[in-house]
């Protein structure tokens, strides 16, 4: 999870694109941690601020302990997520990191 939070981090620094960059990171970190068997995270409306707070959080100090203890909070907890990462990968070949 802390790689997965990192990742997300150095992509929304990188900022490529000008418009999307935060659907296509979270696809992109979701596709990771699922490989990984690990369940995805989804951010709710409801918790955007915190969000934010922590993606600025990092932004000024480069500590990623509040973006990740709030993903953390965020993973699918279904049990119909727990062998994801084989069948993800069954589908689509897993792409190195």
């Amino acid at each position: 999870m802390k790689a997965a939070t990192y990742f997300h981090m150095r992509f929304e620094t990188i900022h490529p694109f000008a418009d999307g960059n935060g659907r296509v990171e979270r696809t992109m970190m979701n596709y990771f941690l699922m490989i990984h068997n690990h369940p995805p995270l989804i951010v709710y409306d409801e918790d955007r601020e915190e969000y934010y707070a922590a993606l600025e959080h990092y932004n000024n100090d480069e500590d990623i302990e509040l973006l990740y203890s709030f993903f953390m909070r965020q993973r699918v907890t279904d049990s119909s997520f727990s062998n994801i990462g084989a069948i993800i990968i069954s589908i689509i070949p897993p792409i190195m990191f």
